[in-house]
């Protein structure tokens, strides 16, 4: 199933990379949007609705989202970083724009997702 998962998660950032995203958009588009890899502009409910994929994969997928946080296109780490949070109720307190990816704050969020996901696998989490 993990091979599964890592190819649902790769298949998942692919689209997003391509601009080949699912037909997915809400009947109405909100928030902010961002620009992908391809310079296709979509709105933030757009980019949740692509995430939801990886949310549905539940905490299987946190090791296959985790190399996505640090990505340099900011629609490819929101999605990364929303799915994420989704899954494990974690919020990141890492601001979706920022672009210095290498921050204290990305790094501790990566950590504490990491910790939930080993806790959650090894029945630790309440």
């Amino acid at each position: 199933m993990t091979n599964t998962v890592k190819d649902d998660v790769n298949k998942l950032f692919e689209r997003i990379i391509t601009g080949n995203l699912r037909n997915l958009r809400p009947r109405i588009e909100s928030g902010w949007e961002m620009t992908l890899p391809l310079g296709e502009i979509v709105a933030r409910s757009t980019l949740q609705a692509e995430a939801q994929t990886a949310v549905d994969l539940g905490i299987c997928a946190i090791p296959y989202l985790i190399p996505f946080v640090t990505n340099e296109n900011i629609a490819i780490r929101y999605v990364a970083i929303f799915a994420l949070e989704q899954i494990t109720g974690e919020k990141a307190s890492v601001p979706y724009f920022n672009r210095e990816i290498a921050s204290a704050n990305v790094s501790h969020a990566i950590q504490r997702w990491l910790t939930w996901y080993d806790n959650a696998i090894h029945g630790n989490n309440s």
